[in-house]
């Protein structure tokens, strides 16, 4: 019952957290405009119609959105199949969590806007890697929070629950 609550808690924190930041940069932000935090880090306001760094996005033609939408819920379900399966495994089912709450954080963007709002932007000299936000950093931490999972189990080093 205490994991149930904290994984429910774990969801909903990244969730709300990852829609209020881009509903309050949307906000105060213009699009193209930034915030420096750090020499090394600007929060911005980047809208990307595409997928992870903006790729597919220049596609004008072909109903990417939709699409998008489709392999994302598929996505989401196929998550919460393997959330239930991998249940009793200690370190997986948060790196489902993440995944899913990324992956939800990201949809409802795209349901709800059309696009999602990247904010983070870090720096070194001129070279910006793509910004991206909470969202997208639940979705990579929980990809290597189940690849860890995925060592310590194949090395038989991991505790079940």
């Amino acid at each position: 019952m205490k994991a149930k609550f904290l994984l429910t808690l774990l969801f909903l924190i990244i969730y709300f957290a990852d829609q209020i930041t881009k509903l309050y940069v949307v906000k105060i932000i213009p699009l193209y405009g930034y915030i420096r935090i750090f020499n090394f880090l600007n929060i911005s306001h980047i809208e990307n119609t595409g997928v992870a760094f903006g790729f597919l996005s220049d596609l004008k033609n072909i109903p990417i959105q939709k699409i998008l939408i489709i392999i994302y819920i598929f996505t989401i379900i196929l998550l919460i199949y393997f959330l239930i399966k991998d249940y009793h495994r200690k370190i997986a089912k948060y790196g489902y969590t993440l995944l899913i709450a990324g992956a939800m954080g990201n949809l409802t963007d795209r349901i709800r806007i059309g696009k999602v709002i990247d904010f983070i932007d870090f720096h070194i000299k001129g070279w910006h890697y793509p910004s991206f936000n909470i969202a997208d950093s639940s979705i990579t931490i929980g990809i290597l929070v189940i690849l860890l999972d995925f060592l310590l189990y194949k090395e038989g080093k991991h505790e079940q629950t």
